[in-house]
């Protein structure tokens, strides 16, 4: 009897003993294979056609007002005021071949792949996008083609002196009148009442020389608002960098200056460059003729305060474009119809473009 009890507490302690062992095989392990939280879950189900939009998990990003998105320019006012032979876009040049009766070409920055776009003598190129817009030194009408000289188009009206396209509108001296329309050629309208010679468009504002009757330099609003006058010398070349302009002052056989947007701070920069003076300005210098005439004294170089003046080259250098990291000008060796020559800022490096 006593045998047969011992049996059966042995066989009751097994009993107890296996029961934790039973609990833990039957136990959820899930949590032990599940992903740490900074694990993404990755799944291989297919996307669905139109999945449920995701809620933002905090606000979304709101940017200052007074930050507006950059504006695409077709050219710089620099080159436009130099008549706007040369325009670049990516690793293209466009420009006027002057061997060519200034007809439009087009080449890679590297020299190769020359192509004529078109049979139109050309002036004032400006490229934005796909399509570049220029006037038709002719009969001073304004034509786009797209950039391979596809799809050839003509604006309406004539006796355009200067067009500047900024982003998707064409501002233009059209008979000394300052005017704007859409890319498209659609909403033409006459801006203010002023006559002008030239403009130079930055922002929200239209920088301008008069006339003889009106002579000095003007800004206003693009929508012809809030017109001032900045200086009532008679200007030609004018250039705005950051708050200030500059300019040759035609009052003083082409001397360079330079003033702040709201009319003060004028000051002399080079005391006689020569007449009709060419400029334009690359980086923090400025570079000019030293005489506007034809056989010209050469290119000079000067800081933005006028200090350090340099020559650049000696023989004549009209129509100063600052393209890429080059400088362009136009040079008329023995009386040709005029050569696009290129230089380094240092003057070094000189290269012909036709």
């Amino acid at each position: 009897m006593k045998t047969k009890t011992k049996v059966l507490m042995l066989s009751l302690l097994l009993l107890i003993m296996m029961l934790p062992l039973t609990a833990c095989d039957n136990a959820d392990t899930s949590v032990l294979t599940r992903p740490f939280p900074s694990e993404p879950s990755i799944s291989n189900d297919p996307m669905p056609d139109n999945p449920d939009p995701v809620e933002p998990t905090s606000e979304p990003t709101i940017l200052p007002t007074d930050m507006p998105p950059a504006i695409a320019m077709g050219n710089t006012s620099g080159n436009i005021h130099n008549f706007g032979r040369i325009a670049i876009q990516g690793d293209w040049i466009y420009y006027a071949n002057m061997s060519d009766e200034q007809k439009l070409y087009a080449i890679r920055t590297d020299g190769s792949d020359r192509k004529k776009l078109t049979d139109d003598g050309v002036s004032h190129i400006n490229v934005i996008e796909d399509r570049i817009y220029f006037l038709d030194r002719a009969n001073q009408k304004i034509f786009t083609v797209r950039i391979d000289g596809s799809d050839r188009r003509e604006f309406g009206g004539s006796g355009y002196q200067s067009i500047h396209v900024v982003g998707n509108t064409i501002f233009c001296v059209n008979s000394y009148t300052i005017s704007r329309m859409s890319t498209d050629g659609e909403g033409w309208e006459r801006i203010g009442d002023d006559r002008a010679t030239s403009i130079t468009v930055t922002g929200d504002r239209i920088f301008y020389t008069g006339s003889t009757d009106n002579r000095g330099i003007y800004a206003m609003k693009t929508d012809g608002s809030d017109k001032v006058q900045i200086t009532d010398d008679r200007a030609s070349y004018v250039i705005v960098n950051g708050d200030r302009i500059y300019y040759a002052n035609q009052m003083e056989s082409g001397a360079i200056y330079s003033v702040k947007t709201d009319g003060s701070d004028r000051k002399k920069l080079d005391a006689f460059a020569g007449e009709y003076t060419h400029m334009n300005i690359m980086g923090n210098r400025i570079y000019y003729s030293a005489s506007g005439f034809l056989d010209g004294g050469g290119i000079r170089s000067i800081n933005m305060d006028g200090s350090e003046k340099t020559t650049v080259i000696n023989d004549g250098g009209v129509g100063i474009h600052a393209i890429g990291d080059r400088i362009y000008f136009v040079t008329y060796p023995d009386g040709s119809d005029g050569e696009i020559h290129s230089i380094k800022p240092d003057g070094s490096d000189r290269q012909i473009l036709d």
